[in-house]
């Protein structure tokens, strides 16, 4: 029987839990897994810690599953985004498993749509190869301790000799005494000079300073002449001309934010421009504005398409369905109840709509979607 691959509402995006039916004696602790397809003919291994096209490369490769767990005679592992955002749906897959004690089974899966994140996941990190420990480094030796300081100094005093006791001579004692006196002179005297001359100038502070309370300004601390014109009033941003050819320049050369995007949008919408106002906000849409997202599709939505907007002909629930996943995924609750709700009601060609409308429609009930509650009941 082929490895079962499920996704629950609950699970987050990008993990998927499968069981190995009959697993035998493999050992979850130290379960492996290897998954290998056909690509252009040539039989290559998945290796979750690459991104890209480097993903799939020949040559077996093992890596452990996030999660394993023995559930009676079958085993029960789950794939985290690293893995499973190299998996296409509804395509076949050799699986292995394999453990520490040499135990393995090989099987088949088929894999399902299933949610996955925004953008690629980070690979998975390389297992570390086992490094060698590192040789103990010797021990360095004790410097030895004298175990009596008091013969240690002993010691020294004995082989400095008579130099360090030897008292001064009596006439260095007056060399320096004498050194010591005329230095008390030459401070005393230039104290003596500061004093006179700060009296001096106390004296003849006014021929210096100009009367006392007295302050003239200087040329650059004069104020300035008080003018009569009034301030220049700021400059209005520089907005684009509503036209669809400005609009799609502003897109190239500007390279806006989704925020600034969305808000020319809504100008060009508020004058009529309603194929610019499109590209500005499918710009913003893409960029990551869930406003921009919800939107978009509410314009491709059956249930609120506008036929005299002039911008899609045709309602489609598919697209619909893909842009209100993208608003749902930036946290738009209002994206979340309609998107439930088209799951739910069977508008939309998906084998995971019934899991898919329940887990939309718990979010914003979490969120606090009455209507969520409503339908989930």
């Amino acid at each position: 029987m082929p490895v079962v691959v499920e996704q629950n509402p609950e699970m987050a995006a990008g993990h998927a839990r499968l069981k190995l039916m009959n697993a035998g004696d493999l050992d979850p602790a130290t379960v492996e897994v290897a998954v290998s397809a056909s690509i252009d003919g040539v039989e290559k291994h998945l290796d979750p810690s690459r991104q890209g096209t480097a993903a799939w490369a020949a040559g077996e490769n093992w890596f452990r599953p996030a999660e394993v767990a023995r559930q009676g005679g079958a085993l029960s592992l789950e794939f985290g985004p690293s893995a499973t955002w190299h998996l296409k749906p509804y395509q076949p897959y050799q699986i292995s498993f394999r453990d520490a004690a040499g135990h393995r089974a090989d099987d088949r899966m088929s894999w399902i749509a299933m949610r996955l994140p925004s953008n690629p996941p980070p690979p998975a990190p390389e297992r570390p190869a086992a490094q060698p420990e590192p040789a103990p480094e010797p021990a360095a030796e004790a410097e030895a301790v004298d175990e009596d300081p008091l013969a240690a100094f002993a010691e020294l005093e004995a082989n400095a000799g008579d130099a360090i006791i030897e008292p001064a001579r009596p006439d260095e004692e007056d060399g320096r005494a004498g050194h010591r006196t005329g230095l008390y002179i030459i401070i005393g005297a230039l104290l003596i000079l500061l004093l006179i001359a700060a009296a001096l100038l106390w004296y003849f502070r006014e021929d210096v300073f100009g009367p006392a309370g007295e302050v003239t300004p200087s040329a650059e601390e004069a104020p300035a002449p008080e003018s009569d014109a009034p301030a220049a009033a700021e400059q209005a941003p520089t907005r684009i001309p509503l036209t669809l050819d400005a609009a799609r320049s502003y897109l190239i050369e500007e390279k806006p934010s989704a925020a600034d995007a969305q808000a020319e949008a809504e100008r060009f919408d508020g004058a009529g421009e309603v194929q610019a106002a499109f590209i500005l906000r499918k710009y913003a849409a893409q960029n990551g504005s869930s406003e921009a997202a919800l939107l978009m599709a509410r314009q491709y939505d059956p249930a609120t398409h506008d036929p005299d907007a002039g911008v899609i002909a045709e309602p489609d629930a598919a697209i619909a369905a893909d842009w209100y996943e993208r608003a749902a995924d930036g946290g738009n609750v209002d994206a979340m109840v309609r998107l439930g709700e088209m799951l739910k009601s069977g508008a939309l060609d998906r084998p995971d709509a019934p899991e898919q409308s329940v887990f939309w429609l718990r979010k914003a009930a979490e969120a606090g979607s009455e209507k969520a509650k409503e339908l989930l009941q």
